[in-house]
């Protein structure tokens, strides 16, 4: 794994949550930050999609390791 920001990055933060449900089940919620150089201001769009799709993948992997295969989620 290599270590550190690509070049297009000036800075990244992740901050996590875990909500209390009823049930004893909880919800993580995540919210990520990052900064974009002026090189990379152009790509930014496209920079925000791709890692809103990881993202998206990373939770469906986290989902998907605590609680089992489960039917795929229609609507929102």
């Amino acid at each position: 794994m290599q270590e550190g920001l690509p070049p297009f990055l000036t800075s990244l933060r992740n901050d996590w949550e875990i909500e209390a449900l009823d049930g004893g089940r909880c919800r993580v919620v995540g919210v990520a930050q990052f900064g974009v150089a002026a090189a990379g201001a152009p790509k930014q769009p496209q920079i925000e999609q791709q890692m809103s799709q990881a993202l998206e993948g990373f939770g469906l992997a986290i989902q998907t390791t605590l609680e089992g295969e489960r039917e795929p989620r229609t609507g929102s």
